[in-house]
């Protein structure tokens, strides 16, 4: 979970479109951070991610949630600002294996931006967008890099 109420998107799309270097670099995160549960924001502009910025989990129960470190959150969001990025997506692991958000992720959904769920044993990424109560899987396209 990220901390706050729910904060609106500029725009929706139906597939989120990044490099492979930073598909490696999600699931690299969730491997290092399992068997807890890692946190980390995709920014960039329209639907393709430009940067990956991985931030601490300091949720009490790291096996089974997160929260992003509010002050790492912060300049994060801060830097795209200055750079001119938009937040695209949150990502988080499931290292218990579910490849779908779980009911808790739901229920505790602060941002409009979409969530991609990385499950570091089988190296799965999937991407959702939540609509109003549930959330729906939306495309993820990735891009070789040259």
């Amino acid at each position: 979970m990220l901390d706050g109420e729910r904060v609106p998107m500029s725009a929706f799309f139906e597939a989120l479109y990044l490099d492979e270097a930073t598909l490696r670099a999600m699931i690299a995160h969730a491997e290092a951070a399992a068997p807890e549960e890692c946190v980390g924001l995709l920014f960039g502009r329209e639907a393709r991610v430009t940067r990956c910025a991985p931030l601490p989990n300091v949720a009490d129960d790291k096996r089974h949630r997160f929260l992003a470190e509010p002050e790492g959150l912060l300049r994060a969001l801060q830097e795209a600002d200055a750079r001119g990025e938009a937040l695209l997506a949150i990502y988080h692991s499931h290292p218990s294996g579910r490849q779908e958000p779980s009911p808790r992720d739901l229920s505790e959904a602060r941002y409009q931006a979409a969530q991609l769920i990385v499950v570091p044993q089988r190296g799965v990424v999937r991407a959702f967008r939540l609509e109003g109560t549930h959330y729906r899987e939306i495309a993820l396209i990735v891009e070789r890099t040259s």
